[in-house]
C-alpha cells in the first residue's frame, strides 16, 4: 500500500515539483540526492543528473537550460496520471487505458529486448516499458512553435 501519490502533471511536473526549477530550489523542497552524474550526452552539453533513490526519482538539469529542472523521470509504483496508476501497469493495460481524455500512448521506439519507449508528444510525456511492464514515466516541458524554446510552467517559483 502506498502512503504518498505523486500525481503526474504533463508539461508542469510530478506533485510539487515543478519543470523550470533550479537546483537549489529542488534541493530545497526535496534535500539532497543520493547521486549526482554530469553527463554529456554526445552534443557538448552538461547535464547534471541526480538520483534520488528511495524516492524512486532522477531528475535532470541541463545547460542549456540554465541547469533548470528540464525532466522529471519516476519509477514510483504510486504515480498517477490523471486519476490513474501508470507505473506497473501492463504493456496491454497501458495501450487500452483513456488517462482521463489523455488517450494512450503511441511506440516511439522499440528496442526490443531491453524496452519500448511510449509516449504522448503533444504533452511531452513519455513512458518506458520493460518486460511487458511499465517500469517508469518522463516528463518534460512543452516547447514553443520552434521547438528549441521550453515554455516554463506558470507555478515555477
Amino acid at each position: 500500500m502506498c502512503n504518498i501519490e505523486h500525481n503526474i502533471r504533463p508539461g508542469i511536473g510530478l506533485g510539487a515539483l515543478v519543470l523550470g526549477l533550479s537546483e537549489n530550489s529542488v534541493r530545497d523542497l526535496i534535500g539532497d540526492p543520493s547521486d549526482i552524474r554530469e553527463v554529456d550526452y554526445g552534443d557538448g552539453i552538461n547535464t547534471h543528473v541526480w538520483e534520488f533513490e528511495v524516492l524512486e526519482l532522477s531528475l535532470s538539469f541541463s545547460e542549456d537550460e540554465d541547469y533548470r529542472l528540464g525532466m522529471i523521470a519516476t519509477s514510483f509504483e504510486c504515480s498517477m496520471l490523471r486519476g490513474s496508476r501508470i507505473v506497473g501497469l501492463s504493456e496491454a493495460k497501458l495501450l487500452d487505458s483513456d488517462f482521463d481524455g489523455l488517450g494512450p500512448p503511441v511506440l516511439e521506439d522499440d528496442f526490443e529486448d531491453s524496452g519500448k519507449d511510449y509516449a504522448w508528444d503533444w504533452v511531452n510525456l513519455s513512458c518506458w516499458v520493460s518486460d511487458g511492464t511499465v517500469v517508469s514515466v518522463s516528463i518534460m516541458p512543452l516547447y514553443d512553435d520552434t521547438g528549441n524554446i521550453p515554455q516554463w510552467p506558470n507555478d515555477v517559483g
